[in-house]
């Protein structure tokens, strides 16, 4: 999440299984209070090799660089273009849910 305020610390956090996220900022658990845009990232490997196929490159020569592709809707990937906001107040609430669609 990226703080609405300038010089304000960033929240970053990586979801689990079950969609739940845990935030950290500078180093401390939890998000400061404060008006954020929430901003996302998922990527994948599009296509993924073999562990034969890795090693084949390798004996090749060929340094193998996945290729990486983002998920999310670019509109969620950017504070520019994400219209996602939310205010964190002084009492914890472990209920935020954000609904991304796609167009």
């Amino acid at each position: 999440m990226l703080p609405e305020r300038r010089n304000a610390a960033s929240a970053t956090g990586v979801t689990d299984e079950e969609g739940g996220v845990t935030f950290t900022t500078a180093d401390l658990e939890g998000v400061f209070p404060g008006s954020y845009r929430a901003i996302f990232s998922k990527t994948i490997e599009e296509r993924r090799l073999t562990n034969n196929e890795v090693r084949a490159l390798t004996e090749a020569g060929i340094q193998y660089r996945p290729n990486i592709v983002e998920v999310i809707p670019e509109n969620y990937t950017r504070r520019e273009t994400s219209g996602l906001r939310v205010q964190i107040g002084y009492w914890r609430d472990n209920n935020l849910t954000f609904d991304l669609r796609t167009e």
